[in-house]
């Protein structure tokens, strides 16, 4: 299963929203990872998630394979959607 959505975060997918969704991803069996333009990585690194460099406005897909793949793009997808809930860092 896969979403494509954009990053609404001011600063992008940086250190805390990186943090958030690797937390995010980790609680599912299934295996998850992100695309930005030509890269592809493990969204249960944070490293990894902070390596793709995803600006605000950048569109990026969420790939999720496994047996609780319904689940783990509900949540994710909802956590992207709602700015990994940091509105303080939005103004």
């Amino acid at each position: 299963m896969e979403k494509e959505l954009t990053i609404n975060h001011r600063f992008g997918l940086h250190g805390r929203p990186s943090l958030r969704l690797a937390e995010a991803a980790s609680k599912f069996e299934s295996d998850v990872e992100v695309v930005f333009e030509d890269d592809r990585v493990d969204a249960k690194s944070v490293l990894n998630l902070i390596s793709l460099g995803v600006p605000c406005g950048g569109r990026m897909k969420i790939i999720v394979n496994g047996p609780d793949e319904v689940e783990a793009l509900e949540e994710l997808v909802s956590l992207v959607e709602r700015n990994f809930d940091l509105e303080d860092e939005m103004e």
